[in-house]
């Protein structure tokens, strides 16, 4: 297929619906372009692209049905986006793996099987998947996922979490707002936790939490098999109104619990 471009002049909503591709995704400031390759027959691929009443461009790719015998010869398509930060990405496929460099406003990722690598996203963060890691960098929003199997990491995420993976260790740098987060069988790191409520549950991994500087803490951990260290301060000073405060839950069945200070470059 031929590049497309597409003008764009305000918010920009892009659905790709395919059954295995390889997303790349690139900053771009002036409007959309196009790049697909891998597809087989002229007719395989179909985009659409409309404006709504409030100048959103939306523009859809999707591949016409084939028999799944058919699915399990091809070797997918290659999708090369070019869009504006303002971008709200939703990917809904059978094996799909993306990769995102530069901004975008808000992303839901549907895959059986594939990997997402996001740099920056404004918004929320949704992730439903079988099996692949996750790796985020900036979510101004609401990081959501739930996976069967795989890693889940994001560098900041600034409204709270829900995360789950029956089997994957999840990483945190930082963490503001409401957070539930659950594994099978994975170990937890969160570097930096900020006031508001941060459940955390394990079957079988480690859990380190690291409470940001200036937070007090309420904490309710405990462990079947296992050992809970905290290097937290304990004072008896009432706290302030205006305090910010953290009520954190952690239990493991087999696994060590260690809660303990955030210096200010991790919480950062």
């Amino acid at each position: 297929m031929e590049p497309l471009t597409f003008p764009a002049s305000g918010n920009v909503r892009v659905q790709i619906t395919v059954a295995v591709a390889e997303v790349r995704v690139r900053e771009h400031a002036d409007g959309v372009g196009l790049h697909i390759t891998g597809e087989k027959e002229p007719d395989q691929v179909v985009v659409d692209s409309s404006v709504d009443p409030d100048g959103t461009l939306r523009v859809t790719v999707s591949e016409r049905r084939r028999r799944s015998s058919a699915w399990k010869r091809r070797k997918g398509l290659t999708i090369v986006l070019d869009t504006p930060p303002q971008t709200t990405l939703v990917i809904d496929g059978a094996a799909v793996n993306l990769h995102s460099n530069g901004r975008l406003a808000s992303v839901r990722f549907t895959s059986a099987a594939g990997d997402a690598r996001l740099e920056d996203i404004a918004g929320d963060v949704d992730v439903k998947g079988a099996a692949g890691d996750i790796n985020v960098g900036r979510v101004g929003g609401h990081l959501n996922v739930h996976l069967a199997s795989g890693d889940i990491s994001a560098s900041s995420v600034s409204r709270g979490c829900n995360l789950r993976t029956a089997s994957g260790d999840l990483s945190l740098g930082s963490l503001a707002g409401e957070g539930s987060i659950s594994s099978l069988s994975g170990d937890v790191e969160i570097g930096s936790a900020d006031s508001g409520s941060l459940s955390v549950h394990v079957v079988s991994g480690e859990v380190v939490v690291g409470i940001a500087p200036g937070v007090s803490t309420a904490l309710d951990v405990s462990t079947l098999s296992g050992t809970t260290r905290s290097d937290l301060e304990v004072s008896s000073a009432p706290l302030t109104a205006d305090s910010p405060q953290l009520e954190l839950k952690v239990n493991t069945v087999s696994g060590d619990i260690l809660i303990r200070s955030a210096t200010r470059d991790t919480a950062a």
